[in-house]
């Protein structure tokens, strides 16, 4: 969740929620509160799938939207739980 990069905080927050949701990890008061920061961000990041899909969006968008991001990473997810 300390990267630079929009979209590196933005699958942080994804794998940390997911952990916390299966009880896989405790999230600390330190990165509760990242990740609300996290989800407040304007900063954009560009979600393309092939050729059919190219959209910049914000990060606060993908993540409080579902949407094909989260049907993917869930479907990735799996291979590793």
């Amino acid at each position: 969740m300390d990267s630079k990069k929009e979209g590196e905080k933005l699958l942080a927050v994804l794998v940390c929620e997911k952990l916390a949701k299966e009880k896989i990890m405790v999230l600390s008061a330190e990165n509760i509160e990242r990740i609300k920061l996290i989800y407040k961000s304007k900063e954009k990041i560009t979600v393309c799938a092939g050729c059919t899909h190219f959209k910049k969006s914000t990060t606060t968008e993908i993540l409080k939207t579902p949407n094909f991001v989260h049907l993917f990473f869930e479907r990735w997810i799996r291979n590793y739980l």
